[in-house]
């Protein structure tokens, strides 16, 4: 995972392999730059596979996201990101619970 930030806007980048192995690290990099996020963009357009414990952890940052009011995005999805999406039922854009998630593809 990379991880940039400028001027509140956090821009994370999926690597192609997203698997148990980096939920912890890559957990650790998202909060050290959690502090005056105002949005956050998530780019997973390169992912080629994703177990569901690292599904979990965009779960779980949409879930942060929305608590804080934040708006997450999701501009590009690969069509593995896309399938754990469909598979387990997040399809609610701009409602409860996820208000804050805008997810766009193509």
């Amino acid at each position: 995972m990379k991880i940039s930030k400028r001027k509140g806007k956090l821009n994370v980048t999926l690597e192609p392999e997203c698997t148990i192995i980096d939920v912890e690290k890559d957990t650790d990099k998202i909060r050290s730059r959690m502090k005056d996020v105002t949005s956050i963009v998530v780019k997973a357009d390169g992912v080629t596979e994703m177990d569901t414990a690292y599904f979990q952890l965009i779960l779980s940052l949409m879930n942060t996201a929305d608590e804080l009011g934040i708006e997450l995005s999701i501009p590009k999805m690969s069509e593995e990101v896309k399938g754990l999406f469909d598979t387990y039922g997040v399809r609610r854009i701009n409602s409860p619970p996820l208000a804050a998630v805008k997810m766009v593809s193509d």
